[in-house]
């Protein structure tokens, strides 16, 4: 599991289209679905109806939504404290 398809899964879920959310997010079209498509079998559901466009969230996909907003929002907020922190004591040594 990798953080960037947390934060690939929320950048679709957004955009509703997988060539816009590739875009935003600076990788390919391709690149983007198949790491979707890790984090589906890693999570062994599918969050996304592709057969609807714009795609939808399938109810799994709602559910993970949730979850994927906490993580990024956890693991951001953590990374900035750690770096804070390192930044104080290289300063003060």
């Amino acid at each position: 599991m990798e953080l960037k398809w947390f934060e690939d899964f929320l950048s679709v879920s957004h955009c509703y289209s997988f060539t816009r959310a590739a875009s935003e997010r600076n990788i390919t079209q391709s690149a983007l679905s198949r790491r979707i498509r890790q984090l589906e079998e890693w999570l062994g559901v599918v969050l996304f109806d592709r057969k609807t466009y714009p795609i939808r969230l399938t109810p799994e996909g709602e559910e993970f939504l949730h979850v994927a907003h906490a993580t990024v929002f956890s693991m951001t907020r953590l990374r900035r404290s750690f770096r804070a922190k390192a930044h104080e004591t290289d300063v003060t040594v």
